[in-house]
Protein backbone atom coordinates (compact mmCIF):
# COMPACT_ATOMS: atom_id res chain seq x y z
CA UNK A 1 0.00 0.00 0.00
CA UNK A 2 1.16 3.51 -0.66
CA UNK A 3 1.07 6.27 1.90
CA UNK A 4 0.25 9.93 1.31
CA UNK A 5 1.49 12.02 4.20
CA UNK A 6 0.32 15.58 4.64
CA UNK A 7 2.35 17.72 7.00
CA UNK A 8 0.31 20.74 8.12
CA UNK A 9 0.86 20.85 11.88
CA UNK A 10 3.25 22.97 13.90
CA UNK A 11 6.05 20.52 13.31
CA UNK A 12 6.41 21.86 9.80
CA UNK A 13 4.49 25.10 9.27
CA UNK A 14 5.53 27.26 12.12
CA UNK A 15 9.12 26.15 12.60
CA UNK A 16 12.34 27.84 11.71
CA UNK A 17 15.10 26.04 9.81
CA UNK A 18 17.06 25.74 13.08
CA UNK A 19 14.13 24.01 14.79
CA UNK A 20 13.70 21.63 11.91
CA UNK A 21 17.39 20.80 11.83
CA UNK A 22 17.22 20.02 15.52
CA UNK A 23 14.27 17.70 14.90
CA UNK A 24 16.21 15.91 12.17
CA UNK A 25 18.99 15.14 14.61
CA UNK A 26 16.58 14.10 17.38
CA UNK A 27 14.51 11.87 15.12
CA UNK A 28 17.71 10.33 13.76
CA UNK A 29 18.98 9.62 17.24
CA UNK A 30 15.64 8.15 18.28
CA UNK A 31 15.72 5.78 15.34
CA UNK A 32 19.40 5.02 15.87
CA UNK A 33 19.29 4.08 19.54
CA UNK A 34 15.77 2.75 20.36
CA UNK A 35 17.13 0.29 22.89
CA UNK A 36 20.49 1.95 23.53
CA UNK A 37 22.27 -1.08 22.09
CA UNK A 38 22.27 -0.42 18.34
CA UNK A 39 25.68 0.33 16.85
CA UNK A 40 24.59 1.23 13.35
CA UNK A 41 25.96 4.69 12.63
CA UNK A 42 24.61 4.98 9.09
CA UNK A 43 21.55 7.02 10.00
CA UNK A 44 23.51 9.44 12.13
CA UNK A 45 26.05 9.82 9.33
CA UNK A 46 23.23 10.53 6.88
CA UNK A 47 21.78 13.18 9.18
CA UNK A 48 25.20 14.75 9.53
CA UNK A 49 25.61 14.94 5.75
CA UNK A 50 22.24 16.67 5.45
CA UNK A 51 23.09 19.13 8.16
CA UNK A 52 26.34 19.96 6.37
CA UNK A 53 24.46 20.58 3.14
CA UNK A 54 21.85 22.76 4.80
CA UNK A 55 24.57 24.78 6.47
CA UNK A 56 26.34 25.33 3.13
CA UNK A 57 23.11 26.29 1.38
CA UNK A 58 22.11 28.66 4.17
CA UNK A 59 25.44 30.48 3.96
CA UNK A 60 25.38 31.01 0.23
CA UNK A 61 21.88 30.97 -1.22
CA UNK A 62 20.31 33.93 0.62
CA UNK A 63 22.97 36.39 -0.50
CA UNK A 64 22.72 35.59 -4.19
CA UNK A 65 21.21 38.13 -6.58
CA UNK A 66 20.86 35.37 -9.21
CA UNK A 67 20.54 32.21 -7.11
CA UNK A 68 20.03 29.88 -10.08
CA UNK A 69 23.40 28.11 -9.73
CA UNK A 70 22.98 27.68 -5.98
CA UNK A 71 19.42 26.42 -6.43
CA UNK A 72 20.60 23.82 -8.91
CA UNK A 73 23.38 22.77 -6.51
CA UNK A 74 20.84 22.42 -3.70
CA UNK A 75 18.54 20.31 -5.88
CA UNK A 76 21.48 18.16 -6.89
CA UNK A 77 22.13 17.54 -3.20
CA UNK A 78 18.47 16.60 -2.69
CA UNK A 79 18.78 14.01 -5.46
CA UNK A 80 22.01 12.69 -3.99
CA UNK A 81 20.85 12.54 -0.36
CA UNK A 82 17.22 11.41 -0.67
CA UNK A 83 17.37 8.97 -3.54
CA UNK A 84 15.18 11.18 -5.73
CA UNK A 85 15.61 10.71 -9.45
CA UNK A 86 14.70 14.33 -10.21
CA UNK A 87 14.03 17.53 -8.29
CA UNK A 88 12.47 20.83 -9.39
CA UNK A 89 11.57 24.24 -7.97
CA UNK A 90 8.21 25.28 -9.42
CA UNK A 91 6.92 28.84 -8.88
CA UNK A 92 3.38 30.18 -9.14
CA UNK A 93 2.31 33.72 -10.02
CA UNK A 94 -0.67 35.76 -8.84
CA UNK A 95 -2.86 34.30 -11.60
CA UNK A 96 -1.95 30.74 -10.63
CA UNK A 97 0.31 30.05 -13.61
CA UNK A 98 3.13 27.59 -12.88
CA UNK A 99 6.70 28.05 -14.08
CA UNK A 100 9.88 25.98 -13.58
CA UNK A 101 12.57 27.97 -11.76
CA UNK A 102 15.31 25.34 -11.42
CA UNK A 103 15.78 21.63 -11.93
CA UNK A 104 18.16 18.69 -11.61
CA UNK A 105 19.43 16.75 -13.43
CA UNK A 106 17.86 18.94 -16.15
CA UNK A 107 15.37 21.75 -16.50
CA UNK A 108 12.36 21.68 -18.78
CA UNK A 109 10.97 24.64 -20.78
CA UNK A 110 8.20 26.67 -19.18
CA UNK A 111 6.19 26.70 -22.42
CA UNK A 112 6.22 22.93 -22.74
CA UNK A 113 2.72 21.52 -23.26
CA UNK A 114 3.59 18.24 -21.53
CA UNK A 115 5.47 18.75 -18.29
CA UNK A 116 7.37 15.58 -17.19
CA UNK A 117 5.98 15.89 -13.65
CA UNK A 118 2.59 15.72 -11.99
CA UNK A 119 1.04 19.17 -12.11
CA UNK A 120 -1.94 17.82 -10.18
CA UNK A 121 0.27 17.02 -7.18
CA UNK A 122 1.89 20.46 -7.39
CA UNK A 123 -1.50 22.20 -7.44
CA UNK A 124 -2.76 20.06 -4.55
CA UNK A 125 0.19 21.10 -2.38
CA UNK A 126 -0.33 24.76 -3.33
CA UNK A 127 -4.08 24.59 -2.64
CA UNK A 128 -3.74 22.89 0.75
CA UNK A 129 -0.45 24.46 1.80
CA UNK A 130 0.65 21.03 3.07
CA UNK A 131 3.70 18.90 2.37
CA UNK A 132 3.07 15.65 0.54
CA UNK A 133 4.90 12.32 0.61
CA UNK A 134 3.76 9.39 -1.52
CA UNK A 135 5.66 6.09 -1.45
CA UNK A 136 3.38 4.52 -4.11
CA UNK A 137 2.12 7.25 -6.41
CA UNK A 138 0.09 5.06 -8.83
CA UNK A 139 -1.93 3.65 -5.93
CA UNK A 140 -2.24 6.97 -4.08
CA UNK A 141 -3.30 8.89 -7.21
CA UNK A 142 -5.15 6.41 -9.44
CA UNK A 143 -7.13 9.15 -11.21
CA UNK A 144 -4.14 11.41 -11.94
CA UNK A 145 -3.21 10.75 -15.56
CA UNK A 146 0.19 12.50 -15.35
CA UNK A 147 1.39 10.02 -12.70
CA UNK A 148 0.61 7.08 -15.01
CA UNK A 149 1.78 8.83 -18.19
CA UNK A 150 5.22 9.67 -16.75
CA UNK A 151 5.59 6.45 -14.79
CA UNK A 152 6.08 8.23 -11.48
CA UNK A 153 6.45 5.80 -8.54
CA UNK A 154 7.38 8.02 -5.53
CA UNK A 155 6.72 11.73 -4.91
CA UNK A 156 7.93 14.25 -2.33
CA UNK A 157 6.55 17.80 -2.57
CA UNK A 158 6.74 20.69 -0.05
CA UNK A 159 5.30 24.23 -0.30
CA UNK A 160 7.51 27.34 -0.62
CA UNK A 161 6.57 30.40 1.39
CA UNK A 162 4.25 31.12 4.28
CA UNK A 163 0.70 29.83 4.74
CA UNK A 164 -0.65 33.19 3.60
CA UNK A 165 1.77 33.67 0.74
CA UNK A 166 2.91 30.62 -1.20
CA UNK A 167 5.22 31.26 -4.15
CA UNK A 168 5.67 27.67 -5.32
CA UNK A 169 6.87 24.19 -4.36
CA UNK A 170 9.95 21.99 -4.22
CA UNK A 171 9.05 18.80 -6.08
CA UNK A 172 11.06 15.53 -6.10
CA UNK A 173 10.11 12.17 -7.56
CA UNK A 174 11.40 8.79 -8.64
CA UNK A 175 10.17 6.89 -11.69
CA UNK A 176 12.04 3.69 -10.85
CA UNK A 177 11.45 2.78 -7.23
CA UNK A 178 8.52 2.83 -4.84
CA UNK A 179 9.05 3.88 -1.23
CA UNK A 180 11.99 6.08 -2.13
CA UNK A 181 11.31 8.80 0.45
CA UNK A 182 11.04 8.72 4.24
CA UNK A 183 9.64 11.12 6.79
CA UNK A 184 13.22 12.15 7.48
CA UNK A 185 13.50 13.14 3.79
CA UNK A 186 10.30 15.16 4.14
CA UNK A 187 11.63 17.07 7.14
CA UNK A 188 14.96 17.62 5.42
CA UNK A 189 13.30 19.03 2.29
CA UNK A 190 11.01 21.20 4.43
CA UNK A 191 14.04 22.69 6.17
CA UNK A 192 15.73 23.26 2.82
CA UNK A 193 12.57 24.90 1.45
CA UNK A 194 12.96 27.76 3.94
CA UNK A 195 16.31 28.65 2.40
CA UNK A 196 15.03 28.26 -1.16
CA UNK A 197 12.06 30.51 -0.34
CA UNK A 198 14.36 33.14 1.16
CA UNK A 199 16.62 32.95 -1.90
CA UNK A 200 13.76 33.42 -4.37
CA UNK A 201 12.16 36.17 -2.30
CA UNK A 202 15.45 38.07 -1.92
CA UNK A 203 16.23 37.70 -5.61
CA UNK A 204 12.79 39.03 -6.53
CA UNK A 205 13.14 41.98 -4.16
CA UNK A 206 16.55 42.81 -5.59
CA UNK A 207 15.23 42.50 -9.15
CA UNK A 208 12.26 44.73 -8.29
CA UNK A 209 14.55 47.29 -6.64
CA UNK A 210 16.83 47.19 -9.69
CA UNK A 211 13.84 47.63 -11.99
CA UNK A 212 12.60 50.57 -9.89
CA UNK A 213 16.05 52.14 -10.04
CA UNK A 214 16.22 51.68 -13.81
CA UNK A 215 12.76 53.19 -14.11
CA UNK A 216 13.82 56.09 -11.89
CA UNK A 217 17.00 56.62 -13.93
CA UNK A 218 14.99 56.53 -17.16
CA UNK A 219 12.46 58.93 -15.72
CA UNK A 220 15.26 61.31 -14.69
CA UNK A 221 16.73 61.09 -18.20
CA UNK A 222 13.36 61.84 -19.80
CA UNK A 223 12.74 64.72 -17.39
CA UNK A 224 16.18 66.17 -18.17
CA UNK A 225 15.47 65.99 -21.89
CA UNK A 226 12.08 67.63 -21.44
CA UNK A 227 13.55 70.33 -19.24
CA UNK A 228 16.22 71.19 -21.78
CA UNK A 229 14.68 70.50 -25.17
CA UNK A 230 11.11 71.63 -24.59
CA UNK A 231 11.51 74.36 -22.00
CA UNK A 232 15.21 75.39 -21.99
CA UNK A 233 15.34 74.58 -18.27
CA UNK A 234 18.74 73.08 -17.46
CA UNK A 235 19.38 70.88 -14.43
CA UNK A 236 19.47 67.24 -13.38
CA UNK A 237 19.80 67.75 -9.62
CA UNK A 238 17.18 66.08 -7.46
CA UNK A 239 15.75 69.41 -6.30
CA UNK A 240 15.22 70.49 -9.92
CA UNK A 241 13.68 67.19 -10.95
CA UNK A 242 11.29 67.35 -7.98
CA UNK A 243 10.35 70.91 -8.90
CA UNK A 244 9.72 70.00 -12.52
CA UNK A 245 7.74 66.89 -11.54
CA UNK A 246 5.44 69.08 -9.43
CA UNK A 247 5.02 71.40 -12.40
CA UNK A 248 4.08 68.45 -14.62
CA UNK A 249 1.45 67.41 -12.08
CA UNK A 250 -0.26 70.79 -11.80
CA UNK A 251 0.25 72.30 -15.26
CA UNK A 252 -2.52 70.34 -17.05
CA UNK A 253 -5.12 71.49 -14.51
CA UNK A 254 -6.96 74.80 -14.60
CA UNK A 255 -6.46 77.36 -11.87
CA UNK A 256 -3.70 79.82 -11.05
CA UNK A 257 -0.10 78.85 -10.28
CA UNK A 258 2.17 80.88 -8.02
CA UNK A 259 5.90 80.61 -8.74
CA UNK A 260 8.05 81.75 -5.84
CA UNK A 261 11.80 82.15 -6.05
CA UNK A 262 14.67 84.56 -5.95
CA UNK A 263 15.44 86.81 -8.87
CA UNK A 264 17.17 84.94 -11.66
CA UNK A 265 15.86 81.46 -10.85
CA UNK A 266 13.97 81.09 -14.13
CA UNK A 267 10.40 81.87 -13.15
CA UNK A 268 9.37 82.91 -16.67
CA UNK A 269 10.86 79.71 -18.14
CA UNK A 270 8.80 77.66 -15.71
CA UNK A 271 5.71 79.72 -16.57
CA UNK A 272 6.25 78.98 -20.27
CA UNK A 273 6.76 75.30 -19.45
CA UNK A 274 3.48 75.25 -17.52
CA UNK A 275 1.71 76.81 -20.52
CA UNK A 276 3.15 74.21 -22.93
CA UNK A 277 2.13 71.38 -20.60
CA UNK A 278 -1.44 72.67 -20.32
CA UNK A 279 -4.48 72.23 -22.58
CA UNK A 280 -3.95 75.87 -23.60
CA UNK A 281 -0.76 75.04 -25.49
CA UNK A 282 -0.92 76.66 -28.90
CA UNK A 283 -2.92 79.60 -27.55
CA UNK A 284 -1.49 82.94 -26.46
CA UNK A 285 1.16 83.19 -23.74
CA UNK A 286 1.54 86.83 -22.66
CA UNK A 287 4.14 87.83 -20.05
CA UNK A 288 3.84 91.07 -18.10
CA UNK A 289 6.48 92.38 -15.70
CA UNK A 290 4.33 94.39 -13.33
CA UNK A 291 7.36 96.13 -11.84
CA UNK A 292 8.18 97.66 -15.22
CA UNK A 293 5.11 99.94 -15.13
CA UNK A 294 4.21 102.83 -12.95
CA UNK A 295 1.14 102.53 -10.73
CA UNK A 296 -0.91 104.63 -13.14
CA UNK A 297 0.01 102.47 -16.14
CA UNK A 298 -0.36 99.02 -14.56
CA UNK A 299 -4.14 99.12 -14.62
CA UNK A 300 -4.24 100.23 -18.25
CA UNK A 301 -1.66 97.62 -19.25
CA UNK A 302 -3.60 94.79 -17.61
CA UNK A 303 -7.20 95.79 -18.30
CA UNK A 304 -6.93 98.25 -21.20
CA UNK A 305 -8.61 101.64 -21.47
CA UNK A 306 -11.10 103.53 -23.57
CA UNK A 307 -10.39 106.64 -25.55
CA UNK A 308 -10.29 109.72 -23.31
CA UNK A 309 -9.95 107.76 -20.06
CA UNK A 310 -6.89 109.92 -19.30
CA UNK A 311 -4.83 112.56 -21.06
CA UNK A 312 -2.72 110.27 -23.23
CA UNK A 313 -5.57 107.82 -24.00
CA UNK A 314 -6.00 108.86 -27.63
CA UNK A 315 -7.69 105.60 -28.69
CA UNK A 316 -9.18 102.47 -27.21
CA UNK A 317 -6.65 99.91 -26.05
CA UNK A 318 -7.17 96.28 -25.16
CA UNK A 319 -5.37 95.09 -22.05
CA UNK A 320 -3.41 91.88 -21.45
CA UNK A 321 -6.36 90.10 -19.83
CA UNK A 322 -8.33 90.68 -23.03
CA UNK A 323 -5.49 89.82 -25.39
CA UNK A 324 -4.63 86.60 -23.54
CA UNK A 325 -8.20 85.26 -23.52
CA UNK A 326 -8.12 81.53 -24.27
CA UNK A 327 -4.46 81.32 -23.32
CA UNK A 328 -2.14 82.04 -20.40
CA UNK A 329 -1.25 85.34 -18.77
CA UNK A 330 1.99 85.47 -16.81
CA UNK A 331 2.29 88.23 -14.22
CA UNK A 332 5.87 88.58 -13.02
CA UNK A 333 6.53 90.49 -9.78
CA UNK A 334 2.86 90.20 -8.85
CA UNK A 335 3.59 91.62 -5.40
CA UNK A 336 4.14 95.01 -7.08
CA UNK A 337 0.49 95.32 -8.12
CA UNK A 338 -1.01 98.31 -6.21
CA UNK A 339 -3.64 97.39 -3.62
CA UNK A 340 -6.37 99.33 -5.38
CA UNK A 341 -5.88 97.19 -8.50
CA UNK A 342 -5.66 93.93 -6.54
CA UNK A 343 -9.43 93.96 -6.02
CA UNK A 344 -9.94 94.16 -9.78
CA UNK A 345 -7.54 91.27 -10.29
CA UNK A 346 -9.42 89.19 -7.73
CA UNK A 347 -12.70 89.81 -9.58
CA UNK A 348 -11.19 88.57 -12.84
CA UNK A 349 -9.98 85.41 -11.12
CA UNK A 350 -13.36 84.72 -9.52
CA UNK A 351 -15.79 85.87 -12.21
CA UNK A 352 -13.72 86.27 -15.38
CA UNK A 353 -15.03 89.83 -15.77
CA UNK A 354 -13.58 93.36 -15.80
CA UNK A 355 -14.00 96.81 -17.32
CA UNK A 356 -11.41 98.81 -19.18
CA UNK A 357 -10.12 101.94 -17.49
CA UNK A 358 -12.71 104.66 -18.09
CA UNK A 359 -15.12 102.19 -19.64
CA UNK A 360 -18.53 100.86 -18.56
CA UNK A 361 -18.81 97.76 -20.73
CA UNK A 362 -18.17 94.51 -18.87
CA UNK A 363 -15.70 92.34 -20.73
CA UNK A 364 -15.42 88.61 -20.21
CA UNK A 365 -12.12 86.75 -20.48
CA UNK A 366 -10.97 83.16 -20.15
CA UNK A 367 -7.35 83.00 -19.05
CA UNK A 368 -5.02 80.73 -17.08
CA UNK A 369 -3.13 82.98 -14.67
CA UNK A 370 0.44 82.23 -13.63
CA UNK A 371 2.05 84.64 -11.19
CA UNK A 372 5.62 84.95 -9.97
CA UNK A 373 7.30 86.79 -7.15
CA UNK A 374 10.54 86.92 -5.21
CA UNK A 375 8.65 88.35 -2.23
CA UNK A 376 7.17 86.37 0.65
CA UNK A 377 3.52 87.12 -0.07
CA UNK A 378 2.42 85.81 3.32
CA UNK A 379 4.54 88.49 4.98
CA UNK A 380 3.23 91.07 2.55
CA UNK A 381 -0.29 90.13 3.69
CA UNK A 382 0.70 90.51 7.33
CA UNK A 383 2.18 93.93 6.56
CA UNK A 384 -0.99 95.05 4.79
CA UNK A 385 0.71 95.32 1.41
CA UNK A 386 -1.18 92.49 -0.27
CA UNK A 387 -4.81 91.46 -0.03
CA UNK A 388 -5.35 88.28 1.94
CA UNK A 389 -8.24 87.07 -0.23
CA UNK A 390 -6.15 87.53 -3.37
CA UNK A 391 -3.23 85.74 -1.77
CA UNK A 392 -5.38 82.72 -0.93
CA UNK A 393 -6.72 82.70 -4.48
CA UNK A 394 -3.24 82.81 -6.02
CA UNK A 395 -1.43 80.51 -3.60
CA UNK A 396 -3.65 77.46 -4.10
CA UNK A 397 -0.87 75.85 -6.15
CA UNK A 398 2.58 77.16 -5.22
CA UNK A 399 5.87 76.02 -6.72
CA UNK A 400 9.08 77.06 -4.99
CA UNK A 401 11.98 77.45 -7.43
CA UNK A 402 15.36 76.61 -5.90
CA UNK A 403 18.17 79.16 -5.95
CA UNK A 404 21.34 78.16 -7.76
CA UNK A 405 23.27 77.76 -4.50
CA UNK A 406 20.93 74.86 -3.63
CA UNK A 407 21.72 73.01 -6.85
CA UNK A 408 25.40 73.69 -7.46
CA UNK A 409 25.79 70.25 -9.05
CA UNK A 410 23.92 71.74 -12.04
CA UNK A 411 26.62 74.39 -12.65
CA UNK A 412 28.74 72.31 -15.09
CA UNK A 413 25.65 71.43 -17.14
CA UNK A 414 24.49 75.05 -17.11
CA UNK A 415 27.90 76.32 -18.23
CA UNK A 416 27.99 73.86 -21.14
CA UNK A 417 24.47 74.86 -22.16
CA UNK A 418 25.26 78.59 -22.05
CA UNK A 419 28.41 78.13 -24.16
CA UNK A 420 26.47 76.11 -26.74
CA UNK A 421 23.70 78.69 -26.83
CA UNK A 422 26.12 81.52 -27.60
CA UNK A 423 27.88 79.22 -30.10
CA UNK A 424 31.19 79.33 -28.32
CA UNK A 425 33.91 76.73 -28.79
CA UNK A 426 35.52 77.60 -25.50
CA UNK A 427 35.31 75.53 -22.33
CA UNK A 428 35.98 75.95 -18.63
CA UNK A 429 38.62 73.68 -17.11
CA UNK A 430 37.86 71.69 -13.97
CA UNK A 431 39.44 74.14 -11.44
CA UNK A 432 37.37 76.96 -12.99
CA UNK A 433 34.19 74.91 -12.70
CA UNK A 434 35.04 74.13 -9.08
CA UNK A 435 35.51 77.85 -8.44
CA UNK A 436 32.09 78.56 -9.97
CA UNK A 437 30.54 75.84 -7.85
CA UNK A 438 32.05 77.38 -4.71
CA UNK A 439 30.38 80.72 -5.36
CA UNK A 440 27.07 81.59 -3.66
CA UNK A 441 25.42 83.16 -6.76
CA UNK A 442 23.16 85.84 -5.30
CA UNK A 443 21.92 86.56 -8.84
CA UNK A 444 21.29 82.86 -9.54
CA UNK A 445 21.26 81.53 -13.12
CA UNK A 446 20.92 85.00 -14.61
CA UNK A 447 24.20 85.98 -12.94
CA UNK A 448 25.87 82.76 -14.14
CA UNK A 449 24.79 83.50 -17.72
CA UNK A 450 26.34 86.96 -17.57
CA UNK A 451 29.54 85.56 -16.03
CA UNK A 452 29.94 82.91 -18.73
CA UNK A 453 29.22 85.42 -21.50
CA UNK A 454 31.79 87.80 -20.02
CA UNK A 455 34.49 85.13 -19.72
CA UNK A 456 33.80 84.01 -23.27
CA UNK A 457 34.23 87.59 -24.49
CA UNK A 458 37.41 88.52 -22.64
CA UNK A 459 39.44 85.29 -22.44
CA UNK A 460 41.68 84.84 -25.51
CA UNK A 461 42.32 81.14 -24.87
CA UNK A 462 39.92 78.35 -25.79
CA UNK A 463 40.24 77.03 -22.24
CA UNK A 464 38.99 79.31 -19.47
CA UNK A 465 40.92 78.68 -16.26
CA UNK A 466 40.34 79.60 -12.63
CA UNK A 467 42.88 82.41 -13.02
CA UNK A 468 40.73 83.94 -15.76
CA UNK A 469 37.73 84.36 -13.44
CA UNK A 470 37.02 87.74 -11.79
CA UNK A 471 38.49 88.13 -8.28
CA UNK A 472 35.14 87.94 -6.49
CA UNK A 473 34.82 84.26 -7.42
CA UNK A 474 37.85 83.54 -5.28
CA UNK A 475 36.51 85.50 -2.31
CA UNK A 476 32.99 84.14 -1.98
CA UNK A 477 31.83 80.64 -1.10
CA UNK A 478 28.54 78.85 -1.48
CA UNK A 479 27.52 79.62 2.04
CA UNK A 480 25.30 82.34 3.44
CA UNK A 481 25.26 85.71 1.73
CA UNK A 482 27.77 88.31 2.97
CA UNK A 483 27.10 90.24 6.13
CA UNK A 484 24.14 92.63 5.83
CA UNK A 485 25.02 95.97 4.25
CA UNK A 486 23.41 99.37 4.11
CA UNK A 487 21.19 99.69 1.04
CA UNK A 488 23.30 102.41 -0.55
CA UNK A 489 26.44 100.27 -0.15
CA UNK A 490 24.78 97.30 -1.79
CA UNK A 491 23.41 99.48 -4.62
CA UNK A 492 26.88 100.92 -5.19
CA UNK A 493 28.38 97.42 -5.44
CA UNK A 494 25.79 96.32 -7.97
CA UNK A 495 26.18 99.49 -10.04
CA UNK A 496 29.97 99.20 -10.03
CA UNK A 497 29.88 95.56 -11.17
CA UNK A 498 27.17 96.17 -13.79
CA UNK A 499 28.95 99.12 -15.40
CA UNK A 500 32.27 97.24 -15.30
CA UNK A 501 30.75 94.28 -17.11
CA UNK A 502 29.16 96.51 -19.74
CA UNK A 503 32.55 98.04 -20.45
CA UNK A 504 34.16 94.62 -20.65
CA UNK A 505 31.52 93.20 -22.99
CA UNK A 506 31.65 96.30 -25.19
CA UNK A 507 35.44 96.11 -25.44
CA UNK A 508 35.79 99.48 -23.70
CA UNK A 509 33.50 101.22 -26.18
CA UNK A 510 31.62 103.84 -24.14
CA UNK A 511 28.81 104.38 -26.65
CA UNK A 512 28.07 100.67 -26.85
CA UNK A 513 28.19 100.33 -23.05
CA UNK A 514 25.69 103.22 -22.72
CA UNK A 515 23.27 101.44 -25.08
CA UNK A 516 23.70 98.16 -23.18
CA UNK A 517 22.98 99.84 -19.84
CA UNK A 518 20.09 101.94 -21.12
CA UNK A 519 21.22 105.11 -19.32
CA UNK A 520 21.96 108.66 -20.41
CA UNK A 521 25.49 109.73 -21.43
CA UNK A 522 25.62 112.14 -18.51
CA UNK A 523 24.60 109.42 -16.01
CA UNK A 524 27.05 106.92 -17.49
CA UNK A 525 30.13 109.14 -17.38
CA UNK A 526 29.25 110.39 -13.88
CA UNK A 527 29.01 106.82 -12.53
CA UNK A 528 32.10 105.72 -14.46
CA UNK A 529 34.12 108.52 -12.87
CA UNK A 530 32.57 107.83 -9.42
CA UNK A 531 33.67 104.19 -9.48
CA UNK A 532 37.02 104.81 -11.15
CA UNK A 533 36.27 102.56 -14.11
CA UNK A 534 38.87 103.82 -16.54
CA UNK A 535 40.93 101.72 -18.92
CA UNK A 536 43.70 101.36 -16.36
CA UNK A 537 41.27 100.03 -13.75
CA UNK A 538 39.88 97.44 -16.14
CA UNK A 539 43.39 96.36 -17.09
CA UNK A 540 44.33 95.93 -13.40
CA UNK A 541 41.37 93.61 -12.93
CA UNK A 542 42.65 91.35 -15.66
CA UNK A 543 40.02 92.42 -18.14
Amino acid sequence: MGSVMGKDDSKVKGQTPANLLQEIVLSSAAGLFPDESCSDRALLLESYRRLQMLYAVGRTICGEIRPGDVLRAALEAVVRLTGAERCFVITVDAEGALAPAAGHPSQFPADSQDWPISKSVVRRVLAEGMSLLSSDAPQDFPSVSSVRAHGIRSILCVPLGTPDSLIGVVYADNRVEQGTFSELDLRFLTALSHYIFAAIRNAREIQQATARQKLSDERCRILQEELLEDHQIVGSSQVMLRTYERLRQVAPKEGPILLQGESGTGKELFAKAAHRLSPREGKAFLPVNVAAFSEDLVESELFGHVKGAFTSALRDKRGRFELASGGTLFLDEVAEIPRRIQAKLLRVLEDGEFERVGGEETIRTDIRLICATNVDLAKAVDQGQFRQDLYFRLAGVTIQLPPLRQRLEDVPQLVDYILKKIRSRKRFDEPAICRLQAYHWPGNVRQLIRAVEEMNAVCPSDVITAEDLPPHFAKQSAGPAPEFQLLKERVAEVEHEHIRRALVLSGGNNERAIRMLGVSREQFFRKKKLYGLGAASLAENGN
